[in-house]
């Protein structure tokens, strides 16, 4: 009660750690879920790609791309991306928001034994695909999937007689 209030602070450094997350996974091969392989152009591969905010700040500006697929496309439900759970279009922490691609192999895929050497024999080789997460607030980020190449290498004859001295009716020696 003698003396004039006196004001001081103190202050705490806030610690923001943006950390973003992704996977690619493969989802199928032509619907093959089970034992997904490319053998023949035309295959399409399809991918799905997890974004995970690990950090403790929320993320903007998330973009999602893909090597082999420019469309890549956010799963949505009501125009936000399921993994919103706050429909704010913002990368929440610990929100995870899926995405989509697809790769409809080459006839060169094949001839090429896939695009990527994973080191193995002949005919195990793979089409590899990368997927890359970016915000405002982290470095990029990737992740790969892979799927196996099936070269089936087959050759068929057939030798017919044509003609005998002309004859085409019923060729005979």
């Amino acid at each position: 009660t003698q003396t004039d209030p006196y004001i001081d602070d103190a202050t705490v450094r806030g610690d923001p750690s943006p950390d973003l997350v992704i996977v690619k996974d493969v989802l199928n091969v032509d619907g093959d879920t089970t034992d997904p392989v490319v053998d023949a152009a035309g295959d399409v591969i399809n991918y799905r790609i997890a974004v995970t905010n690990n950090g403790n700040v929320t993320l903007t500006g998330l973009t999602v791309t893909d090597t082999l697929d420019p469309t890549v496309t956010g799963v949505l439900d009501g125009g936000f991306n399921v993994g919103d759970l706050n429909d704010d279009n913002e990368l929440d922490v610990g929100e995870t928001w899926l995405f989509d691609a697809s790769y409809t192999a080459t006839q060169s895929d094949i001839d090429n034994n896939g695009n990527f050497d994973s080191g193995g024999p002949a005919g195990n080789d793979v089409i590899r695909n990368v997927a890359t997460a970016d915000t405002t607030q982290t470095d990029p980020e990737s992740d790969d999937a892979t799927v196996p190449v099936d070269q089936n290498p087959d050759l068929l004859i057939v030798k017919d007689v044509l003609n005998v001295d002309g004859d085409t009716t019923d060729p005979v020696v």
